[in-house]
């Protein structure tokens, strides 16, 4: 009988490259108005200790190396709006139709004689974020639900959402266009529920999922990456189509 052995976590040794801590965050949600149909929140948090994969040569992805270097900290925050229902009684589909934006920044704090994003060594770079989305009623069955979102990021663009489980990565780092669309079927109350999405990401530049700092982290465009010899680690487009079932107990 074949034993197997569990893989260990990731361990990175000391070596002349590793100055590794732990990652810190911290930060605060204030939501100055929810009336329970509008509301009106805000988020700001710093992190600390961001890293980047280690490549003796930066330009060259072949050098990379077990090791990660510490570049600095990142800050981050965020504006968001929702209305759930359009007006007051406006028609049972606006009623029930909701709709939301958000805006984000991030801005980069590098440690002394250190890059992050592609930028000059002790160079802050500042990246946006916006988010546009609407849920309402599908009119072909009593419970379902259609939803539109859009978000748009900018070059320098950079989020912590390492915890997204698409395929394609989050569509909220995209350094570029997101579109998606999807359809919700409640089969049984709010227990049992089916959707359908469809995600299409056209990407601006690279590194929307990659760390912080000049090696992974660097903005390029596809054919910047290509005259660089790594066309064929970047992503200029992608799509993702997914359908689930979801029980609730």
């Amino acid at each position: 009988m074949t034993k197997f052995t569990a893989t260990p976590y990731t361990n990175v040794d000391s070596s002349e490259y590793s100055n590794n801590s732990n990652i810190d965050i911290a930060g605060l949600i204030f939501t100055p108005y929810d009336d329970k149909q509008y509301k009106l929140s805000t988020m700001y948090y710093y992190a600390d200790n961001l890293i980047e994969q280690h490549w003796t040569n930066p330009l060259d992805p072949t050098t990379a190396t077990t090791d990660f270097d510490t570049v600095g900290g990142l800050h981050s925050g965020t504006a968001y709006v929702s209305a759930k229902g359009i007006g007051k009684n406006l028609g049972a589909f606006l009623d029930d139709t909701t709709v939301f934006a958000s805006f984000a920044f991030s801005k980069t704090d590098p440690k002394e004689g250190y890059s992050m994003l592609g930028s000059n060594a002790d160079e802050s770079k500042t990246g946006t974020s916006f988010w546009l989305g609407t849920q309402f009623p599908s009119l072909l069955t009593e419970d379902g639900r259609w939803g539109l979102e859009y978000n748009h990021g900018s070059k320098y663009w950079r989020s912590m959402t390492y915890g997204e489980d698409t395929n394609i990565g989050s569509k909220l780092a995209a350094r570029g266009d997101a579109y998606e669309a999807y359809f919700t079927e409640y089969l049984v109350d709010n227990i049992l529920s089916m959707q359908l999405r469809y995600t299409y990401i056209d990407y601006k530049y690279s590194g929307s999922n990659g760390f912080f700092g000049s090696t992974t982290g660097t903005p390029l465009t596809m054919d910047e990456a290509v005259s660089y010899g790594m066309g064929d680690m970047v992503v200029d487009k992608a799509q993702d189509i997914r359908l689930y079932l979801r029980y609730r107990y």
